[in-house]
């Protein structure tokens, strides 16, 4: 056989098991050529010369060397990175006939390590999983995948031969691509024992063999996974010889499922389970296999059993002869159960046996169920029930089946027990009851230890206890009885699982069948269940009662119009990966998605394969719920909010996806300050602003008037505002009161407004005001004598923000605008120096657009420098000392002048006017009063010093 592969020929090629060493050294990389022989110890068959130890070894297609490499050794190998090229096509031409084919010539490995000697593979570096896409034969010795990456096998060409001692892989084996449409081959013959984490991605509709499993070879994977491979048996994915028969064993011991082989000659009964039985009870069905070995069996057959193994001396009464039977003693001890059958030449034959250990009945256990636990985790409680009472009795253990049991430090002697084992593996707990001098043993209670960190167990739910049919953390409602925690759930068709109570959990798996529902109730708003495995779709519900519901890491799919994620309450549902609502082959499909009352569900990934029809991947949003969504989403959003419609059909090409009641709207709101997009109801009925959109304005600038809708129910308004979407709100420093509203604010920024009816705690929705940074300096203003113009006046020029268009300078005679063009000729530059300005107030600003929310340009302008043009010069003046406050005021108002100064106060109003003058000896403080709204100026002067200054009164 081993030379058969030695020989081994054909077109395909070994593809990439990129693999970092753990040496301390820089490793080398190497490509073979084979220019010497096929012998990998001699470094003239690499480029550059080298060894192997340590260092990354790459193989081309067969055109790129001499000869096809074989690895051995009696001594243990390691290396880094074993890889080969990509396959590629070579062209030939025939000389006589010029006819022109392309092939895929052959890659190929073979690694044949002495009896002992271990070829391992050690890379540890963070790149994907590693791809097989050829021959590699590994025909002696051990080897040792000993990455923390997946092996994949998924090329139609690949064949990886196991014909050695053992073969171990740390990680996932796929013998398929995502799909299912090509798939490799795996053959594990000979005497192998070929151990794996995880089996993946076997194609089940190909009609060819991707796993092969001959002779002695076993294979053995973590986890129950017999149901799935039976399935693969019967589509002829997993297959063994003609003369053979698979046999798919799950051990709940170990925790693995182990695949082998037995000749169809072979006389054997099944299950192979050793069974506990009480005295007098029936235990489980066993049967004898219909293959060759019993059809030969033509003199007859006869279950017999004995109390030694392989000794089975004795027969039920009346004999039992059927080819079935269900074991049952009337007397405690251990027996061993086995079917005699009489052969076609009247020898004797003996099918394997049947352990069968029957403990007493006058002591029994309230709960016999094998328990599966992680270190720290609490057992169930299990109770002895005794016939009479016991003069005494004491708990004990063994770590093999059948005993010799220990006692426990302490020593254990009361009714109940629960299980307290500090460290992994596998215990055996029984009672001994000593009931009328006579000590009666219970059954074997089995404990399943692992560390906490241990591989996740498949579980699946079957509402077992009576009145607690739907407790998820009632671990006898599983089977096999565990806890969530970190293993891998299945809830079966129709049937509800609810994660009920506090802490914190994670679930590696969750598959729901057809009308299934699983429920997670947190009992505060601080439990969290994390999902922290890759999600494939299945049919059934989930719903997020309270708590945190977090899916990071890998994909969460939800394909199935079956589906329905849902979340209510103050539950939140956290998505930290990527949540695909429509499959890669089918994208018309899709699950619904559904909040109500105060639920929220954010997205740290915008969702993908979003489908376009009706019906599928719908945002459904009731009460005050919301989504949102990391980052400026917008954009992707907004077609999701209105649906894209043909402008020729007046159809949907794109369906709306967000879904609220009637009379209500879904209303986005992108917060940059949070850096999230949030889709929340806009109840149309309700008290809001009749706005919606962003309010895009320079800072200082006034938004456009902001009305109400629906604010009949409230006598008194007040706007507030925030930098948060969510608040909390405040006045601004004049309160804004009114049913209608202008705002502004000072610095650039985005902020949002709210109208508060009545002084209650009834908002409207938020608009985002988004304040535009268009700044001209020096900002100060300027006073100069009109014949002075281009010498006293200083030159503008402005700064304009990411995003922004400059248009063009433009002046008003009144602070405020509206602001005019200049004429003859508009003043585009990127400076400006006032001229040819006649007497009186001057505003100037620069003009600029911004984009809003719809791609719209919008009209921001700059702050106002004022030139106030005067007719005599006060240029070589000093600037006098001059502070107002308040400002704005609401009428009276203060103006600290220098001290020891004699000045003049003089205010204007906008037109020029002089509305108030005032004497001020010696400077200082002086209290001012005005009646009237609106903008002023406030002039200062002395002999030597002179100052201008705006105030607002409100």
């Amino acid at each position: 056989m081993k030379n058969l592969y030695l020989r081994m020929k054909t077109l395909c090629l070994v593809a990439a098991m990129f693999v970092m060493a753990q040496a301390t050294f820089a490793q080398s990389d190497l490509t073979w050529n084979g220019s010497v022989s096929s012998d990998a110890a001699e470094p003239a068959n690499w480029t550059p010369e080298g060894t192997m130890a340590g260092n990354n070894l790459f193989f081309g297609n067969s055109s790129t060397y001499t000869n096809a490499c074989v690895i051995t050794g009696t001594e243990d190998i390691d290396v880094n990175i074993f890889s080969t090229v990509s396959q590629g096509s070579v062209v030939v031409t025939d000389e006589e006939t010029g006819e022109v084919t392309s092939w895929t010539p052959t890659g190929e490995v073979t690694i044949n390590m002495s009896e002992g000697a271990t070829f391992r593979i050690n890379g540890n570096e963070t790149t994907a999983g590693d791809y097989v896409r050829g021959i590699v034969n590994v025909i002696g010795g051990n080897f040792h995948y000993n990455r923390n990456k997946n092996f994949y096998c998924d090329n139609d060409s690949l064949v990886v031969t196991l014909d050695c001692d053992t073969a171990t892989f740390r990680h996932w084996v796929g013998l398929g691509d995502r799909n299912g449409t090509k798939g490799g081959r795996l053959n594990i013959i000979g005497h192998t024992l070929a151990t794996m984490n995880a089996l993946d991605r076997i194609p089940s509709g190909l009609g060819r063999v991707h796993v092969y499993i001959d002779e002695d070879a076993e294979l053995r994977v973590n986890g129950d996974i017999v149901d799935w491979i039976n399935g693969l048996i019967e589509a002829g994915s997993v297959a063994t010889a003609e003369d053979r028969d698979l046999v798919v064993k799950y051990d709940p011991i170990n925790l693995y499922t182990v695949i082998n082989t037995r000749l169809k000659s072979a006389f054997v009964v099944e299950p192979t389970d050793r069974q506990l039985l009480l005295a007098g009870e029936a235990g489980t069905e066993v049967s004898a296999i219909q293959n060759d070995g019993f059809t030969s069996m033509t003199g007859g057959i006869e279950w017999v059993y004995g109390t030694v193994d392989g000794t089975f001396d004795m027969s039920f009464d009346p004999a039992e002869t059927n080819a079935s039977i269900t074991p049952l003693f009337a007397e405690a001890g251990t027996y061993y159960l086995a079917l005699k059958g009489i052969g076609g030449d009247a020898a004797v034959h003996y099918s394997n046996s049947i352990e069968c250990v029957v403990a007493s009945n006058k002591a029994v256990l309230s709960n016999d169920v094998t328990q599966n636990l992680r270190i720290g985790q609490a057992s169930l409680m299990i109770e002895v029930i005794e016939e009479t009472e016991a003069s005494s009795r004491e708990w004990k253990y063994s770590t093999t089946p059948g005993g010799p049991y220990m006692s426990f430090d302490p020593v254990n002697s009361g009714i109940e027990f629960s299980a307290n084992f500090t460290e992994a593996g596998t215990y055996f707990v029984v009672c001994e009851s000593t009931i009328d001098g006579v000590v009666n043993t219970t059954k074997e209670v089995q404990f399943n230890i692992a560390t906490w960190n241990s591989a996740a167990l498949n579980i699946t739910f079957e509402g077992d206890v009576v009145g607690d049919e739907t407790n998820a953390r009632n671990i006898m409602n599983w089977d096999p009885a565990a806890y969530i925690h970190k293993n891998s759930l299945t809830i079966p068709d129709g049937m509800t699982a609810e994660v009920i109570g506090g802490g914190k959990d994670t679930i590696a798996g969750l598959t729901i069948g057809t009308g299934g529902l699983f429920k997670y109730v947190g009992e505060s708003a601080t439990d969290t269940l994390w999902y922290r495995k890759d999600h494939m779709s299945s049919p059934g519900s989930f719903k997020i009662e309270s708590g945190v519901f977090i899916k990071d890491a890998y994909y969460f799919r939800l394909y199935d119009l079956n589906t329905l994620f849902e979340v209510v309450g103050d539950a939140k549902a956290i998505m930290a990966t990527n949540t695909l609502l429509g499959g890669s082959n089918n994208p018309a499909t899709g699950a619904n998605l559904q909040l109500r009352d105060n639920a929220v569900m954010h997205f740290v990934n915008w969702p993908g394969r979003v489908s376009a029809n009706a019906g599928y991947s719908e945002f459904r949003m009731e009460g005050n719920s919301k989504y949102t969504f990391a980052g400026d989403a917008r954009g992707t959003l907004a077609p999701w909010i209105t649906g894209t419609l043909d402008a020729e059909t007046g159809e949907y090409t794109f369906n709306p996806k967000f879904i609220t009641p009637t009379g209500t709207v879904p209303y986005m709101v992108y917060d940059p300050n949070t850096d999230m997009t949030t889709v929340s109801i806009r109840d149309l009925s309700a008290f809001g602003v009749e706005q919606t959109k962003t309010q895009v304005v320079g800072k200082g600038q006034s938004t456009t008037t902001l009305s109400l809708i629906n604010s009949g129910a409230y006598s008194s308004f007040e706007w507030k505002w925030s930098t948060s979407a969510t608040g909390p709100f405040e006045s601004f420093a004049t309160p804004v009161t009114g049913a209608t509203a202008e705002v502004a604010f000072a610095e650039a920024g985005t902020y949002y407004v709210v109208c508060i009816g009545d002084g209650t705690d009834i908002t409207t929705n938020a608009i985002p005001v988004k304040i535009v940074d268009i700044t001209v300096s020096p900002a100060a203003d300027q006073f100069i004598a009109d014949d002075s113009l281009g010498d006293d006046a200083t030159e503008l020029s402005y700064t304009l923000p990411e995003g922004a268009t400059g248009v063009q300078w433009k002046y008003s005679t009144t602070p405020g605008g509206p602001y005019n063009e200049f004429f003859p000729v508009q003043e585009t530059g990127a400076t400006y120096i006032p001229y040819d300005i006649y007497e009186g107030n001057h505003y100037i600003v620069y003009e600029a657009t911004v984009l809003d929310d719809d791609g719209a340009s919008v009209t921001v302008y700059s702050n106002e420098v004022a030139i106030y043009v005067g007719t005599t010069s006060v240029g070589s003046l000093e600037t006098a000392q001059l502070e107002i406050y308040p400002n704005p005021s609401n009428g009276n108002f203060t103006v600290s002048l220098e001290d020891g100064l004699d000045q003049v106060i003089t205010i204007y109003d906008v037109t020029g006017n002089v509305v108030l003058t005032k004497e001020v000896v010696a400077g200082g403080v002086v209290a001012l009063s005005l009646e009237t709204k609106g903008v002023y100026l406030v002039k200062v002067t002395s002999e030597t010093k002179s100052n201008v200054k705006r105030i607002v009164i409100k």
